[in-house]
Protein backbone atom coordinates (compact mmCIF):
# COMPACT_ATOMS: atom_id res chain seq x y z
CA UNK A 1 0.00 0.00 0.00
CA UNK A 2 1.29 3.11 -0.81
CA UNK A 3 1.75 5.94 1.85
CA UNK A 4 0.83 9.87 1.04
CA UNK A 5 4.49 10.09 0.84
CA UNK A 6 4.85 8.40 -2.55
CA UNK A 7 2.09 10.20 -3.94
CA UNK A 8 3.39 13.65 -4.07
CA UNK A 9 5.48 13.91 -7.22
CA UNK A 10 9.06 15.40 -7.22
CA UNK A 11 8.30 17.84 -9.92
CA UNK A 12 7.77 20.66 -7.51
CA UNK A 13 10.35 20.40 -5.32
CA UNK A 14 12.59 20.06 -8.44
CA UNK A 15 11.16 23.35 -9.66
CA UNK A 16 11.66 24.83 -6.09
CA UNK A 17 15.25 23.96 -6.41
CA UNK A 18 15.86 25.03 -9.52
CA UNK A 19 14.01 28.55 -8.63
CA UNK A 20 16.48 28.53 -5.63
CA UNK A 21 19.67 28.68 -7.52
CA UNK A 22 18.50 30.69 -10.45
CA UNK A 23 17.50 33.11 -7.29
CA UNK A 24 20.83 32.98 -5.97
CA UNK A 25 22.96 33.46 -9.13
CA UNK A 26 20.66 36.69 -9.31
CA UNK A 27 21.80 37.53 -5.77
CA UNK A 28 25.85 37.07 -7.25
CA UNK A 29 25.23 38.63 -9.80
CA UNK A 30 23.35 41.94 -8.21
CA UNK A 31 25.84 41.72 -5.10
CA UNK A 32 23.12 41.26 -3.09
CA UNK A 33 23.83 38.77 0.16
CA UNK A 34 20.51 38.47 1.01
CA UNK A 35 19.50 37.40 -2.01
CA UNK A 36 22.06 34.97 -1.96
CA UNK A 37 20.68 33.67 1.03
CA UNK A 38 16.91 33.33 0.38
CA UNK A 39 18.35 31.30 -3.23
CA UNK A 40 20.35 28.74 -0.56
CA UNK A 41 17.38 28.74 1.81
CA UNK A 42 14.96 27.62 -0.56
CA UNK A 43 17.42 24.84 -2.20
CA UNK A 44 18.89 23.20 1.05
CA UNK A 45 14.89 23.47 2.09
CA UNK A 46 13.25 21.38 -0.94
CA UNK A 47 16.29 19.14 -0.51
CA UNK A 48 15.61 18.50 3.17
CA UNK A 49 11.80 17.97 2.07
CA UNK A 50 12.79 15.48 -0.33
CA UNK A 51 15.41 13.90 1.88
CA UNK A 52 12.20 13.54 4.79
CA UNK A 53 9.72 12.45 1.99
CA UNK A 54 11.98 9.88 1.23
CA UNK A 55 12.64 8.94 4.96
CA UNK A 56 8.92 8.68 5.67
CA UNK A 57 7.68 6.51 2.24
CA UNK A 58 10.75 3.85 2.98
CA UNK A 59 9.59 3.64 6.91
CA UNK A 60 6.34 2.92 5.83
CA UNK A 61 7.12 -1.02 5.19
CA UNK A 62 6.29 -1.30 1.80
CA UNK A 63 8.83 -4.10 -0.60
CA UNK A 64 11.38 -2.67 -3.26
CA UNK A 65 9.14 -2.07 -6.24
CA UNK A 66 11.87 -2.90 -8.73
CA UNK A 67 12.41 -6.50 -9.93
CA UNK A 68 14.30 -9.09 -8.41
CA UNK A 69 17.53 -9.47 -9.96
CA UNK A 70 18.45 -13.21 -11.89
CA UNK A 71 21.46 -14.45 -11.34
CA UNK A 72 20.98 -16.13 -14.89
CA UNK A 73 20.35 -13.03 -16.33
CA UNK A 74 23.14 -10.74 -18.05
CA UNK A 75 24.20 -7.42 -16.60
CA UNK A 76 24.79 -4.87 -18.83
Amino acid sequence: MPSAASAIPAAPFLAVMAFGVLVAIAGHVARARWLVVVGLVLLFASTAAILVGAFVDYQGGGTDPRRPHDPREPTL
